[in-house]
C-alpha cells in the first residue's frame, strides 16, 4: 500500500505525465511528457499548428484523470505496470515471456493500420492547409471550427455517455 500525498498528487497530475513519474511510473510518464511537449512544434512545422490545442487538451485531460485512477489502484494494493503510453495494446508480446508487456521491436497489424491512417490524414490536412491558405472561406471555416469545435466534441461525447449501453 502506497501513502503518497493527495494533493501532491493533484499539482503532479497537472502537468502531463509528471503525475505517473509521482507514482514510479517513469516510461509512462517520460513518453507522455515529451508526446505533449513535442505535438506543438511538430504541427506547427507541418502547418497545422491550430490543431496541438485541441490534441493538447484531449492528452492533458486524460492524464489528469488516469492520474488519479493509477492512484487509487495504487492506494487499494493493485499491481500497476509501468508500460508504453501509446502503443501498449498495439504491440505483440506474444514472445515475451513476462507477465508485463514488453517492447520487442513488433508492432501488430491493428498498431500499423492506426499508424498508417493517422499519417495519411495529417499529410492530407497540411497539404489542404497550404493549398487554402489564402481563401477567405477557408479562414471563416477555420475560425468557426476553432471556436466551435470543442464544445461539439463535449456534447457529443455527454450524448454517447448518457445513451451508452450498460453491462
Amino acid at each position: 500500500m502506497d501513502n503518497r500525498n493527495s494533493f501532491l498528487t493533484f499539482i503532479t497530475a497537472c502537468i502531463p505525465g509528471v503525475g505517473y513519474m509521482y507514482h514510479g511510473l517513469i516510461k509512462k510518464g517520460v513518453q507522455v511528457l515529451f508526446l505533449y511537449m513535442l505535438i506543438g512544434p511538430i504541427l506547427s512545422f507541418i502547418g497545422l499548428g491550430f490543431l496541438s490545442h485541441l490534441i493538447k487538451i484531449c492528452i492533458w485531460f486524460y492524464t489528469f484523470f488516469d492520474t488519479f485512477a493509477v492512484s487509487n489502484k495504487i492506494k487499494r494494493g493493485e499491481y500497476v505496470p509501468d508500460s508504453e503510453f501509446i502503443f501498449k495494446n498495439y504491440v505483440n508480446t506474444e514472445n515475451s515471456y513476462s507477465v508485463t508487456p514488453t517492447w520487442n521491436g513488433r508492432i501488430n497489424r491493428q498498431g500499423w493500420v492506426i499508424l498508417g491512417s493517422f499519417l495519411i490524414i495529417l499529410g492530407i490536412l497540411s497539404i489542404l492547409n497550404q493549398v487554402f491558405i489564402d481563401s477567405d472561406i477557408y479562414k471563416y471555416i477555420r475560425s468557426y471550427a476553432s471556436q466551435y469545435f470543442i464544445p461539439i466534441i463535449f456534447i457529443v461525447i455527454g450524448i454517447f455517455t448518457l445513451f451508452k449501453k450498460r453491462d
